[in-house]
């Protein structure tokens, strides 16, 4: 009878940890990620497996589901600072309509793999949008332009996409 009040208490505490470390499934931690290799550009980057892509040439890359679209847009024979970075990431948001801009943030390069790297946020047609510029130090005259609108709650993934990128 001991032994069986033993087994029934650690049953119990068992359930009763399980339910305190559950982590409830939400769409933006249960994302599955599926890698590219962007041979022309030395670059590789993850998307959401329930991405379509849509556009894979030498000039640009896109794909997109129901909660995102992510564009990628590679610009060569540039050799930008970081200042003329800002400046042309700040330029290309406003060329494309992008409104309520925040300020634009510098990516330390260890969260991005290696690369130099600049955002900022805004709204176009009433969907977030972040920006990115980012230039791999070794090839520093191709800058990779990088655009993705999302749902509100999406942010989780849309981080999970931009420190994915990584020079190959």
């Amino acid at each position: 009878m001991k032994h069986l009040r033993c087994i029934s208490f650690t049953v119990a505490a068992v359930l009763l940890l399980g339910l305190f470390s559950f982590t409830p499934v939400t769409k933006s931690n249960a994302q599955r990620m599926v890698q590219y290799t962007w041979d022309t550009y030395k670059t590789k980057f993850s998307v959401p497996s329930t991405f379509t892509v849509t556009k894979s040439s030498g000039d640009e890359w896109q794909g997109s589901d129901n909660d995102m679209a992510l564009s990628i847009f590679p610009k060569t024979g540039e050799k930008m600072t970081q200042r003329e970075m800002d400046r042309a990431l700040k330029n290309w948001a406003r060329d494309e309509g992008v409104g309520g801009l925040g300020d634009i943030t510098d990516v330390d390069s260890q969260k991005l793999n290696g690369y130099w790297g600049v955002f900022i946020e805004g709204t176009k047609d009433g969907w977030p949008v972040c920006l990115m510029l980012i230039i791999d130090p070794d090839y520093t005259d191709t800058g990779l332009y990088i655009w993705i609108s999302y749902k509100e709650g999406m942010v989780d993934t849309v981080l999970k996409i931009l420190y994915s990128f990584i020079p190959s």
